[in-house]
């Protein structure tokens, strides 16, 4: 018989691997936004809906990505990203990260924000999607 602390580990690390490490600093949630953008679209959905409620995951979405979850992730996924998306002080903290992101490549850079910026309104222009 497998220990269930170690049941709940393999769980939380098959269902949660991108947000199993701290998230304190501002270094911590670019690190992981940019392991998000990196994800192929298919390996977004490894994680729980749950992930969805965090603003490092959402900061790394691309539109692609998106897309692709617009599609394919089950009925809970879609709405914690709408839940998480339409929390002002959420947004607020995804785009400091990603302004955090463009600020690394350099004075002027805004690509990230124009990424997020992008994916949310694809959500807006896509919101029946995302309640059913």
């Amino acid at each position: 018989m497998i220990d269930e602390n170690i049941e709940d580990r393999i769980f939380d690390e098959f269902t949660i691997p991108h947000i199993a490490f701290p998230q304190d600093t501002i270094q911590q949630k670019k690190a992981l936004a940019r392991h998000i953008a990196l994800l192929k679209k298919e390996e977004l959905l490894f994680a729980s809906a749950m992930a969805f409620s965090y603003e490092s995951v959402i900061a790394g979405i691309t539109a692609e990505q998106m897309e692709y979850f617009t599609k394919n992730a089950p009925k809970n996924y879609k709405q914690e990203i709408a839940k998480s998306i339409m929390a002002e002080y959420r947004m607020k903290e995804v785009f400091e990260i990603a302004k955090a992101m463009d600020e690394d490549l350099g004075e002027g850079v805004v690509q990230n924000q124009k990424r997020i910026e992008r994916v949310y309104q694809y959500i807006k222009d896509n919101w029946v999607a995302f309640q059913f």
